[in-house]
């Protein structure tokens, strides 16, 4: 496990709704205007409405199923935010989205909450499954696997460029700890539960979710399954 003061503050530094620079090495440049219509399944996990200021990246994987970071869903010990609270908006671009989606359910992995319970931050147990009331049949999600060796790109929404995606363009990841990759994309605030994409066989597929950044680097947790057996999950009240 990466020291638990030391991730707490990252992730802080991630959330943080205020304009910064971002780490050492090429910044995030916004991706293009006619570009952002082939990446409408990444948008913004909001908290309180979709004009909220506090938000999380997140990605449509399935109609009614979306991916982030359990830390933009959790409170410290693991234990959920109202889920009433969250609206997902797919596409968002300078005031307009492809769609919004209402939480009814959420799902993380039984290591989050083992950690959150012992006070640690398991960073590569930081995704969770937002599940969606009614599935968002007007987007294509986007497929997930493990990674392989191959380079990878973030995209998501910083908190100094809210209303458009950046995009960090191609960058090398490595086996940091168990299931934590990290990778020289320059993800900087606002970016936790961006997704991390990886242009394999059949095209780009998400490879894993942004938790944390330091010492020029971002740290990812790859994507998992969550079973029955290696996750909980709760409904929206």
């Amino acid at each position: 496990m990466l020291n638990r003061r030391l991730i707490r503050l990252l992730i802080t530094a991630l959330l943080v709704a205020l304009p910064v620079t971002a780490p050492a090495g090429e910044d995030p440049t916004m991706l293009p205007p006619d570009a952002h219509a082939d990446w409408q399944a990444i948008g913004r996990l909001n908290h309180s409405g979709y004009k909220q200021r506090k938000l999380c990246s997140a990605t449509l994987i399935a109609p009614d199923l979306v991916l982030t970071a359990a830390h933009c869903v959790t409170h410290d010990n693991g234990q959920p935010m109202p889920l009433a609270d969250f609206r997902f908006v797919a596409g968002w671009f300078r005031g307009e989205y492809a769609a919004v989606g209402h939480v009814a359910g959420l799902t993380v992995p039984k290591r989050w909450l083992f950690a959150a319970a012992q006070g640690r931050i398991d960073s590569g147990a930081d995704l969770a499954l937002v599940h969606l009331r009614d599935a968002i049949t007007t987007v294509t999600p986007l497929p997930v696997r493990r990674p392989d060796r191959g380079r990878v790109r973030i995209l998501g929404y910083r908190w100094d460029r809210p209303h458009a995606l950046s995009d960090s363009g191609s960058c090398l990841h490595r086996q940091a700890e168990q299931d934590v990759r990290a990778t020289d994309c320059q993800a900087t605030f606002g970016t936790s539960g961006a997704p991390v994409l990886q242009q394999q066989r059949d095209g780009w597929v998400v490879v894993g979710t942004v938790s944390s950044i330091g010492s020029g680097l971002t740290y990812f947790a790859a994507w998992q399954r969550l079973d029955a057996a290696s996750s909980r999950s709760w409904r929206a009240d």
